[in-house]
């Protein structure tokens, strides 16, 4: 049975740990009531009733609790409600089931054209509501988590936004979720990582354009009335190569690189000549 939104299992007691009591309890009462007949079950009901906390235990409302066995060292989850444990079972990490790690970070990154983009994306992380996934969680620090899911989902962005010859298609952001999140690959990458660190997982590009530098380029050239002019405005702050590579980065539309062939002319091989803007190449 799930409880709310958050589908915790019910708190229940392995039927190897029921029997197990049932042993201790019985070869207890058996002693007492070798050595005091029936006075011993009488004794046995009260020191049963004043140390339930041996052999039972309580885990607060919407928590996860690890046990951990002493003499076998294997360890188990213990879901919200009072269960059975065994006296030799110690308590560990207490997990708060609502718990949330989240992070907006902001980055930037070039795309194969070259062309320099900023994003911030955020991801947002709970503990799995799985027995396997609490003691997984429970052996790493928050920041431990939340640094291992900024490098995934990073390198997820980041790879992607690497492969890409066109600027324009990132600023897509349904897309390019879809493309990096959504893809097999991605659920692999992502369900991999879950696992590894006892967590559900989202992560969604909140905000991407061109980083400042880019923009101020892409003013410049939009404003411009022929690429002559906004080669003309860009070198004040750059060289003329680096001027004509932001061009070409940017894929503005209405720019075009032509390749003139020159074939025939002795010493000169074919030449690249950019145009557009309406005005002269």
């Amino acid at each position: 049975m799930a409880n709310g939104n958050l589908n915790i299992p019910e708190a229940k007691t392995p039927s190897d740990i029921k029997w197990t009591l049932v042993v201790l309890i019985l070869i207890l009462g058996a002693l007492l009531y070798g050595f005091l007949g029936f006075l011993g079950v009488i004794v046995l009901l009260v020191v049963l009733a004043f140390t339930t906390q041996v052999y039972t235990q309580d885990v607060p409302e919407y928590h996860a609790l690890t046990v951990l066995n002493s003499f076998t060292g294997i360890q188990r989850t213990l879901f919200h409600g009072r269960t059975g444990k065994l006296p030799w079972e110690g308590a560990g990490t207490l997990v708060d089931l609502r718990s949330e790690l989240k992070d907006i970070p902001e980055e930037t990154w070039d795309t194969k054209a070259g062309a320099m983009m900023q994003a911030k994306y955020v991801y947002i992380l709970h503990p799995m509501t799985t027995e396997k996934g609490i003691i997984t969680y429970a052996g790493y620090t928050k920041d431990t988590v939340k640094a291992a899911a900024r490098n995934l989902f990073s390198m997820m962005l980041s790879d992607h936004f690497g492969l890409c010859m066109d600027p324009q298609e990132l600023l897509k952001k349904d897309e390019t979720n879809k493309a990096v999140f959504e893809s097999t690959d991605g659920k692999i990458k992502i369900d991999d990582f879950e696992k590894a660190y006892g967590v559900y997982s989202f992560a969604k590009l909140e905000d991407v354009d061109y980083d400042a530098e880019t923009q101020k380029a892409r003013d410049i050239i939009s404003k411009a009335k022929s690429i002559g002019e906004a080669l003309t405005e860009l070198q004040k702050t750059m060289s003329k190569e680096k001027a004509e590579l932001t061009i070409r980065q940017l894929n503005i539309p209405g720019i075009q690189e032509y390749v003139v062939s020159v074939a025939g002319i002795p010493n000169v091989r074919d030449v690249n000549i950019i145009g557009g803007l309406g005005g002269k190449k």
